[in-house]
């Protein structure tokens, strides 16, 4: 911070929103970062618009654009859902170009493989503030968006963000109820495989009849993949029905031994909800 410029600390303790408003648009970078963190703490909704212009924006760099979508995630508003969504794609297409250029340009002084790595870290950081945006916002829309983004991402650290929207969702789950559950049996049936896998185990967290179900249908479809059928094994498991064990009983006859362990496995969790008595009533 400035020697003379605005003292940040001191505006936030006196909720001096337009002072702190007035900050984002000052020349140091380290005062314009502590204010969108300020304005995030507080929760001032009146700030969304011009957070949301600094994170569309083309001139701003990506560590201040992370710290909008942090604050942005603080506040709470769903006005905000959207302008990330769009800041997010926007941060994948900047990535491929600027590591085409970063590929193709003659300045050796670095080698380009040094360029490409800190521009991916750079976007990973800014797609992974985002997706905790969404989960802090929450809502059916901010997890439809999440299943999307989940879809969408091939990036240089496509694991890493991957990773980081995965957590988000189940951040953004936690947070509801029974009201997603017609959403997560949705993305059992998106045409991408991670979607339906990570729609199977956050299904593991409700324990409605229609979860079950659609969990059953995923975990019993011979041409459902690997993974979603895996996921959806463990999710029966955490549930605990024991209507589903005939149908566990089939899996563990069928020709994989991967999923016929991970059958018994959830068929040995449920059983242990519902212990045998230790002995029979006279007669019976």
């Amino acid at each position: 911070m400035p020697l003379f410029g605005p003292n940040i600390s001191t505006m936030k303790d006196k909720h001096d929103l337009a002072g702190l408003l007035h900050a984002l648009k000052g020349k140091d970078a380290r005062t314009r970062r502590e204010a969108i963190k300020a304005l995030g703490e507080l929760g001032a909704r009146s700030a969304v618009p011009a957070l949301v212009e600094i994170l569309l924006a083309d001139q701003n760099d990506v560590a201040e654009k992370a710290e909008s979508a942090e604050a942005l995630g603080k506040i709470g508003d769903a006005a905000a859902i959207e302008p990330l969504v769009k800041a997010n794609e926007i941060s994948k297409e900047r990535e491929r170009a600027l590591i085409d250029m970063a590929i193709a340009t003659p300045d050796r002084r670095y080698r380009a493989e040094f360029y490409v790595n800190r521009i991916a870290t750079d976007e990973y950081l800014l797609r992974g503030a985002i997706a905790n945006a969404l989960a802090r916002i929450g809502g059916t829309r901010a997890v439809q968006a999440l299943f999307e983004m989940l879809a969408t991402e091939a990036g240089r650290m496509e694991s890493s963000v991957k990773s980081a929207i995965k957590d988000a969702i189940g951040g953004a789950l936690r947070k509801g109820d029974a009201e997603f559950v017609p959403r997560l049996c949705d993305a059992l049936k998106h045409k991408s495989e991670e979607v339906r896998a990570c729609a199977a185990d956050c299904l593991g967290g409700f324990s409605a009849a229609q979860a079950v179900e659609a969990l059953l249908d995923v975990a019993c479809d011979e041409d459902e993949t690997f993974s979603a059928r895996a996921e959806a094994l463990a999710s029966l498991g955490q549930i605990g029905d024991r209507s589903v064990l005939p149908h566990l009983e089939d899996v563990m006859r069928a020709g994989n031994r991967v999923l016929a362990r991970d059958a018994e496995h959830s068929a040995t969790q449920i059983r242990q909800r519902y212990p045998l008595p230790l002995f029979e009533d006279a007669g019976a």
